[in-house]
């Protein structure tokens, strides 16, 4: 999924951007903090010139343009960065809501990490929370442009795995069970670069405003 717009129930990922030189790169590259995955300077296809058909909008349970919106397709380039390979868990999370004495996530009943979720994506937390919780770790959240790169690598891919929707690479609508499943679950689903989930699961929070993308003649409210 390319994140356009977020609810508040909506999961974040976290990077760190820096430098872009060759040999910076690849000191970046030989320094990826655990629990992190390096991505390269460089250009890659950003957006999509497919068009929308009525089967798909049904599909998806939505009448929204789901292609339109990302046009039009063009190569973009970002500087190298960090991301974090996991979307952030219960556990990972708990631990800033006991050292900065911050809320929980409204989906934790009574302020209770639910027993056996750990390594589950949290959820229930807003722009703001997820904005605090990567502070808090020295990081950002990431563009939408370099989340885009980092979950569908540079040639253009629909789909972090390729081009064709496959129910057994992500969890989705399509999927049996009806809710998140634990971080990592998808091998055979993550992006080029290495990160998991970055289509299915949970939707992931971005750091910039929801807008066209460049040279775009769709407006939207």
């Amino acid at each position: 999924m390319i994140l356009k717009s977020c609810l508040a129930l909506f999961l974040f990922s976290v990077l760190l951007v820096s430098g872009c030189m060759n040999r910076e790169e690849a000191r970046m590259a030989r320094a990826t903090p655990e629990g992190m995955i390096f991505i390269p300077s460089g250009p890659f296809i950003l957006g999509s010139n497919l068009e929308d058909k009525e089967k798909r909008a049904v599909e998806f349970g939505s009448i929204k343009p789901w292609y339109l919106d990302e046009h039009p397709e063009q190569k973009i380039t970002v500087p190298a960065l960090y991301i974090d390979q996991y979307e952030v868990t219960h556990a990972q999370y708990l631990r800033f809501v006991q050292t900065r004495g911050y809320f929980p996530p409204s989906e934790w009943e009574n302020g209770v990490l639910p027993r056996g979720r750990e390594n589950y994506p949290v959820a229930g937390v807003s722009w703001y929370d997820a904005n605090h919780y990567c502070q808090w770790l020295g990081k950002r959240l990431p563009s939408e442009m370099e989340w885009e790169k980092a979950a569908r690598g540079t040639d253009g891919r629909e789909f972090p795995w390729g081009n064709t929707f496959d129910k057994t690479k992500a969890q989705t609508g399509y999927s049996n069970v009806k809710e998140a499943v634990a971080v990592g679950s998808f091998e055979s689903g993550k992006s080029p670069y290495g990160a998991y989930d970055m289509s299915g699961n949970v939707w992931e929070w971005t750091q910039d405003w929801y807008r066209a993308y460049p040279n775009s003649p769709y407006t939207s409210d």
